[in-house]
């Protein structure tokens, strides 16, 4: 099965139209896909995946591409964080957001959803709480389909 996709392909996988992935790209906002050489392809591992994914759904139901891009983008550093270090992708990662504006991200096991308080980051105003095992499924299931019509070699 594949592991990965060509930037069409991963367009596809995240139901996400191509030209507003290439505009969100030269806005600068998601900061979080992987770099390609230039005239090269883009190719996103199944971290990348899930962060695109949550992204075009974030987006579509409101979020701005900044706001989508920032969230998506910390939990593709969680799941990147994981890989490579040679964990499983986690099940569920929170991000919790403080009166301040700033943000903490970590695995859901290691969230306290009643807390109110994070060191370094202050009062917390709201966490969220994202089911990467089912965006990881949803990401595999459009791989499969990838693979079934295209091989995934399509750019």
């Amino acid at each position: 099965m594949l592991t990965a996709a060509y930037t069409a392909a991963a367009c596809r996988i995240a139901s996400l139209e191509r030209k507003k992935f290439d505009a969100v790209m030269a806005s600068g906002e998601y900061n979080c896909a992987p770099n390609a050489p230039h005239g090269m392809p883009r190719i996103f591992e199944i971290p990348d995946l899930i962060g695109l994914y949550l992204f075009a759904r974030l987006n579509e139901r409101g979020q701005t591409v900044k706001q989508a891009a920032a969230v998506a983008c910390r939990v593709v550093g969680q799941l990147k964080n994981a890989v490579n270090n040679g964990l499983p992708i986690p099940e569920h990662v929170a991000v919790a957001h403080a009166m301040n504006g700033a943000s903490y991200c970590c695995p859901g096991t290691d969230a306290n959803p009643l807390a109110s308080q994070i060191g370094g980051v202050g009062s917390i105003l709201w966490t969220e709480m994202w089911n990467v095992a089912n965006l990881k499924a949803e990401v595999q299931r459009g791989l499969a389909e990838e693979e079934r019509i295209a091989g995934g070699a399509d750019e």
